[in-house]
């Protein structure tokens, strides 16, 4: 009886991995560009006065199959004095634009969905890299206390 295996041509394979073809820089782009599309739903759902749901896919400790649990999204803004104020967040840490500034003036909710478009297309182009990494650097040197 022959082997199986003999029929079989084995070659030597570098490991590619998904995660590896995409820089960390773009990695941290796309998870602050999700973050943002989850509070356009949840302005726009309040603008209507509905409840958005939000869900996350989770591995059962039991079974070790996906389950779907529900999420909760909190707001990056609030009204302050007739005007909302909106903070964009990397992790738990608010974003700063320039030196002191950590928030964005809206006239109203709507102005709110309409700010967070536009800092979606300033992610999507790049220009929040910085931000978004010195903020990664403060998270990891708090992890590292």
């Amino acid at each position: 009886m022959p082997n199986a295996l003999a029929t079989l041509k084995f070659v030597t394979a570098a490991e590619t991995s998904n995660r590896n073809a995409v820089s960390p820089t773009e990695r941290r782009r796309v998870a602050l560009i999700a973050r943002i599309d989850e509070q356009i739903v949840l302005a726009t759902a309040q603008l209507e006065n509905k409840k958005p749901e939000f869900s996350r896919t989770v591995k059962s400790r039991e079974t070790g199959q996906k389950e779907t649990k529900p999420k909760t999204v909190r707001a990056w803004y609030w009204e302050h004095n007739g005007k909302f104020l909106l903070t964009i967040r990397y992790g738990l840490t608010v974003l700063q634009f320039a030196k002191g500034t950590n928030a964005i003036e809206a006239p109203n909710l709507k102005g709110v969905v309409a700010v967070l478009n536009t800092v979606k297309q300033a992610v999507v182009a790049g220009e929040l890299d910085a931000a978004i990494a010195a903020a990664t650097v403060k998270r990891e040197k708090s992890n590292a206390k």
